[in-house]
C-alpha cells in the first residue's frame, strides 16, 4: 500500500509540473525586434482578429490566463512593447510578467 501511494505521490507532482510549464510562455526578445506583433500573435496564439498593435496586445493580454510571460533578452524590444506587457500584467491578476 505504501509503495503505491508513493507512486500516486509521484505521479501527482509530475503531473504539476507538466502543467506548470504549459502556463510558462517564453518570447525571445531578439526575434521581436523585427516584426513583433506576428511573433507574439503566433507565440501567444491570439485570436486571427488581433489588431497588430499595442492597443490589441493590452486587450488579449487581459483576456490571458494563469501564464506566465517570460521575455528573454528584453532590452531588444521597444520599451513601449515592455511597457504594454507591463500594464497588462499589473491589470491581470492571472498574467504574471517576467523580464530578463
Amino acid at each position: 500500500m505504501k509503495n503505491k501511494l508513493l507512486k500516486n505521490r509521484e505521479m501527482r507532482t509530475k503531473l504539476k509540473r507538466m502543467v506548470d510549464n504549459m502556463n510558462e510562455i517564453i518570447l525571445d526578445g531578439r526575434l521581436m525586434a523585427e516584426n513583433p506583433h506576428e511573433y507574439i500573435k503566433e507565440q501567444l496564439e491570439f485570436p486571427d482578429y488581433y489588431g497588430n498593435n499595442l492597443d490589441a496586445l493590452y486587450d488579449c493580454l487581459g483576456e490571458v490566463y494563469n501564464k506566465t510571460i517570460i521575455i528573454m533578452h528584453s532590452s531588444h524590444v521597444d520599451e513601449k512593447l515592455i511597457a504594454t506587457f507591463t500594464d497588462a500584467a499589473e491589470e491581470n491578476p492571472y498574467l504574471t510578467l517576467i523580464l530578463d
